[in-house]
């Protein structure tokens, strides 16, 4: 039996965070995970990582990758942020990771 304090409980999307607004990312995904989220197939059973945004998780698709600044650590990448309400709700978004410290940003951004 899992312990509930040790569960990761996902969170609605709010509707106060705008779109464009910047959001620290910490904890975010390693390369290994992005690349496993890129490739995997698209849909309802896609791949996807965590976001830990304003001490919530959020489950997210990645659709696109890319190299930031050639260092090997440093990545852009896009995809769709599912939320945990009933139907789910999604929002389209931008981010950047640092894969060695797992920090960046992310920020909604207009479908």
């Amino acid at each position: 039996m899992s312990n509930p304090r040790f569960q990761i409980r996902r969170s609605t999307i709010s509707p106060e965070i705008k779109t464009g607004e910047t959001k620290m990312l910490v904890n975010g995904p390693g390369k290994y995970d992005l690349e496993k989220a890129l490739f995997d197939p698209h849909g309802s059973n896609a791949r996807r990582v965590e976001l830990y945004i304003d001490h919530r998780f959020f489950s997210a698709t990645v659709n696109t990758v890319g190299i930031e600044d050639g260092s090997g650590e440093c990545f852009l990448f896009s995809g769709i942020v599912w939320g945990a309400d009933t139907p789910p709700s999604s929002r389209h978004y931008e981010a950047f990771i640092r894969t060695d410290k797992r920090t960046g940003w992310m920020k909604f951004t207009a479908d």
